[in-house]
């Protein structure tokens, strides 16, 4: 008896964007900006008034239920210390 696999549809590697995000504390944006591609969603979000939960609903408001491949971040820290937003710092678990 021969059996049928299923395959699970998957997005198309195009069809899907990268997300860049971009932090007030980072000087001259224009220029990263002006360079940036056409795949690519970018946030730029207010360090000091941004908490992690203000920040994610940026990020879901701005994909629109898109997919993304790659995330990077220009962010602002110290040696072994990376700062994400300004009004919380605490780790938080969003899974």
């Amino acid at each position: 008896m021969a059996t049928a696999s299923v395959k699970k549809s998957r997005p198309i590697q195009s069809d899907l964007k990268n997300l860049l995000l971009i932090s007030s504390k980072i000087p001259s944006p224009a220029v990263l900006l002006a360079a940036v591609k056409s795949q690519v969603v970018v946030v730029q979000y207010q360090y000091e008034e941004s908490t992690l939960q203000t920040l994610r609903h940026k990020i879901d408001k701005s994909l629109q239920g898109k997919k993304i491949a790659l995330i990077g971040a220009l962010l602002h820290g110290q040696p072994g210390k990376c700062n994400i937003t300004g009004r919380d710092n605490k780790v938080k678990k969003y899974i």
